[in-house]
Order: structure tokens, then sequence, then C-alpha cells
């Protein structure tokens, strides 16, 4: 006589690189908001999300917390050009992704720091990251 048992239920899935004391940082330091529209996490699904999907980065620099509806923009190829401008994205290049400046949702643009923080960005370092990227 064969006895089935129950399969015990998936805990969350990760994504590559990414562990939960890391996904927890990231919530925090975004303030469980979209970095990008500033959703809140009470009021839709908020994701850490990898300015370089698909490379199982786990660098802080490299995450942000990101709503359903931003995730489905910024990685639209119609808005690859502007969200790698406004440093949603990472190009595939190897640039140092904590040089790189991100548009925040209501303290404009920052840098994401090393140490799991962010500061604010250097003007002019914003105006040459825009110009590369410039339409």
């Amino acid at each position: 006589m064969s006895t089935t048992t129950t399969p015990e239920p998936r805990p969350h899935q990760l994504p590559a690189g990414l562990t939960a004391s890391l996904e927890e940082h990231v919530l925090v330091r975004d303030q469980y908001a979209c970095f990008r529209c500033g959703l809140h996490s009470l009021e839709g699904r908020v994701w850490v999300f990898s300015r370089r999907p698909g490379k199982g980065n786990a660098e802080m620099p490299v995450r942000m917390a990101v709503c359903n509806d931003c995730i489905t923009d910024i990685t639209s190829p119609a808005h690859r050009r502007r969200s790698i401008r406004l440093g949603y994205l990472i190009p595939a290049d190897n640039f140092n992704p904590a040089a790189i400046p991100v548009l925040h949702h209501r303290n404009g643009w920052v840098v994401l720091t090393q140490d799991g923080k962010w500061a604010k960005a250097d003007e002019f370092a914003v105006r040459d990251w825009e110009a590369r990227w410039e339409s």
C-alpha cells in the first residue's frame, strides 16, 4: 500500500543572488515603496528589482524596490533607452552601479551606495549620464 504525502508549500522564490536579508534591506531602504512612482507595498505588490536584469547581481547599488506597473514600463523594449537614461536599468557595459544616478520618485536624482543607502547625486554626474543617453 502506497502512501502519498502532501508536498510542503514552496517558499517565495528569490531571484538569483538575492537573499532574504538583502531583499528586506532594500525594501526598508526604499520604505516599502516603488522607487520610481512611490506606490506603497500596502497599495500593491512591490518587488526588489535588479537594475541589471538577468545578471544575478546581489550588489546593493543594483537593487531597488519597484511595483509591477513600473517593472513593465522599465523593461519594455520601447522604453529601454529612457529607462537607462533615468538610471532604472544599467547597460551591459562595465559601468559602476554606484556611479550611475537614478531618479527617485520623491528625492530626485540619487545614487545607490554599496553600504545599502542612497545619497543625493552630484549635479554634474547627472548631466553627464543623461547626455550619454539623450535620444
